[in-house]
């Protein structure tokens, strides 16, 4: 995603604030931080050091993706051939924001796992659309 993040960053040609593509790959950080030092403990318990860590960096991420989501529709709105790009932006940051919130309804519960597949397969979708652009 650091190859793709970097892409997205200068592949969007027009005028527009680089903060969308740069939020991105700050996000794909996190991601690779989380996957090698913080990977969630088996049953999804939060007690341990590692554990709430996970949390706190893929909330922070989370965060990222939407900020980052919202500045690539600001960006690409009003560029010729984005514009379809841009709307699936703007609708995908309520979707977002409700995938993660019902993670954190079901965080710790039986359905956890469920609930976070189901967030991530959507973000797997963007990243689909964004490289159909």
């Amino acid at each position: 995603l650091f190859i793709f993040s970097f892409g997205l960053l200068w592949g969007i040609v027009g005028d527009g604030s680089i903060v969308g593509p740069i939020l991105f790959l700050i996000s794909t950080f996190l991601g690779v931080i989380v996957a090698i030092f913080f990977p969630l403990v088996e049953g999804g318990k939060m007690k341990t050091f590692r554990g709430k860590m996970h949390l706190i960096v893929i909330v922070i991420s989370g965060i990222f993706v939407i900020v980052s989501v919202i500045f690539l529709w600001l960006r690409t709105k009003a560029i010729a051939g984005w514009i379809g790009f841009a709307w699936f932006s703007l609708v995908s940051v309520p979707i977002i924001l409700v995938l993660m919130v019902l993670s954190g309804i079901f965080g710790g519960g039986p359905y956890m796992g469920l609930v976070e597949r189901i967030m991530v397969s959507y973000f797997q979708i963007y990243y689909f659309v964004i490289s159909l652009m």
